[in-house]
């Protein structure tokens, strides 16, 4: 401390501390089930990791409380010690906890999901059978109104021929008209012939 200048040991930072007992190789730590350079390090994370507040997941949590705990042991801090001990046994519950949790809610969202995929196949199911039979409705009423047509232009057919024939009549009744006419004057000029005949 005298060499670095440090009036205290409270003075220095955790990690300056860690790396400053991580350079002695042969250190060794009586209670420790790390080797203390990755103990040492484990601590200095720890530090970082509050200071700064940085997330960190539950395997690393765990880690941290269980690396505290073994640093106290180390120490010979035994109120410390059984402190982070319990706090370690209530952590490791809580997320014990947690994870039975998300694990019951990812199993309701995957019954979920399959409900939903269930009801999704069913209804395109429905959608098809509506669409086919719309299409059937569709082409029933298209040959109907075929049908219609058709026998529209069949009727038009039919009066054009009654039209056709009433006229070919008529002109029969105007032949045979115009027949007679024809007959009687022809019947005149002979009977003009005949009296001039018995006049002479």
């Amino acid at each position: 401390m005298q060499k670095q200048g440090w009036d205290c040991p409270e003075s220095v930072e955790l990690s300056k501390w860690a790396k400053l007992f991580g350079r002695k190789g042969n250190l060794v730590w009586e209670g420790s089930s790390k080797p203390s350079k990755e103990l040492l390090q484990s601590i200095a994370a720890i530090r970082h990791t509050a200071v700064h507040r940085l997330r960190t997941n539950s395997a690393g949590l765990e880690r941290f409380l269980a690396d505290a705990e073994n640093l106290a042991g180390v120490l010979g801090d035994n109120t410390f010690t059984q402190a982070i001990s319990q706090l370690r046994l209530d952590t490791q519950a809580t997320l014990t906890e947690l994870i039975r949790n998300k694990q019951f809610i990812q199993l309701q969202l995957e019954k979920a999901q399959e409900e939903i995929a269930r009801q999704r196949a069913e209804l395109n199911q429905k959608e098809q059978e509506i669409l086919v039979r719309m299409a059937s409705e569709d082409r029933k009423y298209r040959d109907m109104a075929g049908e219609r047509l058709e026998r529209a232009l069949g009727l038009m057919g039919d009066l054009r021929v009654a039209s056709i024939g009433q006229g070919a009549v008529l002109e029969s009744i105007d032949d045979i008209e115009d027949d007679p006419l024809s007959d009687d004057d022809s019947d005149f000029d002979h009977a003009e012939q005949f009296e001039d005949c018995s006049e002479a």
